[in-house]
């Protein structure tokens, strides 16, 4: 699980940061987009929120019933689903970081 509760997502350079790590550009927290029309933010982005949902996703492919298909349609059905899963599991596996203003998502390749 992530260590991160809160992030909004940076358009530009943050105008404020939460920790920065020793030695390192990558920055942790909340961050800010430039504001713009008055003050109000470009958009925001709840990462550890966008990430759980990846995780429902996973969840709702794997338990999403087959509808009636013919044979060769309820095999493209059936692939689709078993990469939608692949897709949203691997996302929502991911932990996140800023790093020079990029957010970065890892995602782990072992069991």
């Amino acid at each position: 699980m992530p260590e991160h509760s809160s992030f909004v997502a940076p358009f530009g350079a943050p105008q404020r940061s939460g920790d920065i790590e020793p030695g390192s550009r990558s920055v942790r927290g909340t961050l800010e987009p430039p504001k713009v029309d008055g003050g109000s933010p470009v958009a925001q982005l709840d990462v550890d929120a966008f990430l759980q949902r990846f995780r429902d996703r996973a969840t709702a492919v794997q338990e999403r019933g087959i509808p009636p298909l013919e044979a060769d349609a309820r095999k493209a059905f059936i692939a689709q689903a078993e990469k939608d899963h692949l897709d949203y599991a691997l996302i929502g596996s991911a932990t996140w970081a800023v790093e020079e203003g990029h957010l970065v998502l890892r995602i782990p390749l072992s069991g």
